[in-house]
């Protein structure tokens, strides 16, 4: 026995189906992407000069690898250095590791062997990088989360600021 109506429900179900699929598909396609929206991601093949307490030079390679120099020096001086987001955040600051992986010459101070964890910021002047270490990130969670302006507080206290060539 037959029953009527059994394909007409098959085709609604696959319908329904592609429907579904389709609206998905679309709705990830429109969502935003965190690396637009986070502070701090650096535009591929840009460069930046150190400006204070600091000679270096950043040549952003790749979202994950700077190359960095320094000022005046042998250009066969330099650290490969890989950069990637950690689960940390401050306040909406992502805790970014800067760890070098290749030092040819003299190491950099801003890029360790072992790794360095900062936050930073970016404006029309530049970059400001603050260190976060344990014994620093109860002070500077503080300033960031609990003060007026959290860029403001950055660019006072960052160790590392370079100027956009």
């Amino acid at each position: 026995m037959k029953v009527k109506g059994g394909k007409r429900m098959k085709q609604k179900k696959i319908s329904l189906v592609m429907i579904m699929s389709f609206v998905l598909i679309v709705l990830g396609g429109c969502s935003v992407s965190s690396a637009n929206t986070n502070k701090g991601v650096l535009d591929k093949e840009s460069i930046y000069s150190g400006t204070y307490a600091t000679n270096e030079v950043i040549n952003v390679l790749s979202d994950k690898e700077w190359k960095i120099t320094f000022h005046n020096e042998d250009p066969n001086t330099y650290t490969i250095a890989n950069i990637s987001a950690t689960d940390e955040k401050i306040g909406e600051y992502k805790v970014y590791n800067v760890k070098a992986k290749e030092i040819n010459g003299e190491g950099s101070p801003f890029a360790k062997l072992e790794g360095r964890d900062y936050i930073f910021t970016k404006d029309e002047e530049g970059l400001y990088f603050i260190v976060i270490s344990n014994d620093t990130i109860l002070d500077h969670t503080a300033g960031i989360v609990e003060g007026n302006d959290p860029d403001e507080y950055i660019k006072d206290n960052a160790k590392y600021r370079f100027q956009k060539n």
